[in-house]
């Protein structure tokens, strides 16, 4: 009995040699068990990553030791688009405009100016209740302004846009308003009266 037992173990030790240690005999039987194989490092490897002084990637480590990285995930909203952002209430503030352009050596920086000022309030998270157009501003809010996009997108948000009624008179553009409605004097100072701030450009 002991000569067959010892041959049992001859016989299942070089199986485990010939299988690179892959298999042994269980405890109890003495039926072989194979061992599951682990994906040999390097064979998975990120693709981009440096293959120099890089721990290659595995489908799973085979120990908790061998597990060298561990990623957390969070949950964060943001928005890098102004346009994206939440709509915050509107400030009880009136803009009154009453030029088309600043003074300025070049005209034409004065303009840009004041389109710079209507698009920085359309894409601000914080806009005027009313916005006043009056003298030459009223010009801002007629067909061929270049400041018409903004001025839509600003009554669009929530800002009341008024245009002084007899400065569209004056320049014979009340044919040509396309965003705002017109209102008299009286109407405008009794809203100016009835805000918190009054700002005026």
């Amino acid at each position: 009995m002991k000569r067959k037992n010892s041959g049992k173990r001859a016989s299942a030790e070089p199986a485990s040699r010939a299988t690179g240690g892959q298999e042994r005999c269980h405890e109890s039987t003495g039926t072989p068990v194979r061992k599951p194989a682990s994906v040999p490092r390097g064979r998975l490897q990120a693709a981009g990553a440096p293959s120099r002084g890089a721990r290659p990637m595995t489908d799973f480590p085979e120990t908790a030791e061998d597990s060298e990285f561990f990623v957390r995930m969070f949950k964060h909203e943001f928005d890098s688009d102004p346009r994206l952002r939440k709509p915050q209430p509107l400030a009880d503030v009136a803009v009154v405009l009453t030029r088309d352009t600043w003074p300025s050596d070049d005209p034409e920086h004065g303009a840009t100016m004041v389109a710079n000022l209507l698009l920085t309030l359309a894409e601000s998270p914080q806009r005027p209740k009313f916005l006043f157009l009056l003298n030459t501003a009223v010009k801002l809010a007629v067909k061929s302004s270049r400041t018409l996009e903004s001025l839509q997108r600003l009554e669009a948000l929530g800002t009341k846009i008024q245009v002084g009624k007899a400065s569209l008179d004056h320049f014979c553009l009340e044919g040509e308003l396309r965003v705002g409605e017109m209102i008299s004097m009286l109407e405008m100072l009794n809203t100016c009266f009835g805000v918190g701030k009054v700002l005026t450009f």
